[in-house]
């Protein structure tokens, strides 16, 4: 007589773990594409609230403080202008944030003119794609800028990027 045992058999088990396998890794793909998407969200929804702090720093000290010779027209370090919009905590905490949200090799740029009517702009590269920025400026823009070749963005080219406080490309 045969005695039949019951449950699976080894192939069977291995069958499904490798079916269970490959749809795991499928699924965390497109994990890891959302979250890269969302960071790059988070990015435009910081720089997008610089502009409303700026203007309530604006407004508390009536100009945006950007007279010294160190806040001439070329690209800052962001929060590095002591007296400046860019050294105000929660202006700094925003940028900050987009830093955060844009991850390793971040590439950040503040730039602002001289003058009580001085002018600002500020951008980070994406985490998703290090060709692409988002800039927001003090005249209202909020835009994507890609860099002109295929690189990525490094400090020079971003800089390049905004013109006189004013994001261009």
């Amino acid at each position: 007589m045969k005695s039949f045992s019951k449950g699976f058999t080894l192939i069977e088990l291995l069958v499904v773990i490798a079916i269970i396998g490959l749809l795991s890794s499928v699924v965390l793909a497109s994990l890891s594409t959302a979250r890269g998407k969302g960071n790059d969200s988070a990015i435009k929804s910081q720089l997008s609230s610089i502009r409303a702090q700026a203007e309530i720093y604006r407004i508390s000290n009536g100009s945006f403080n950007f007279s010294a010779p160190a806040a001439a027209t070329t690209p800052v370090i962001c929060g590095s202008q002591a007296s400046t919009m860019f050294s105000d905590q929660k202006i700094n905490d925003l940028i900050v944030a987009a830093n955060t949200a844009s991850g390793a090799g971040i590439v950040n740029s503040c730039m602002a003119t001289q003058g009580a009517s001085g002018v600002w702009a500020v951008a980070v590269t994406y985490k998703t794609d290090k060709t692409k920025a988002w800039c927001v400026d003090s005249s209202g823009n909020s835009k994507e800028m890609s860099t002109q070749t295929a690189n990525n963005y490094t400090q020079i080219t971003l800089d390049a990027d905004m013109d006189l406080g004013v994001c261009e490309n």
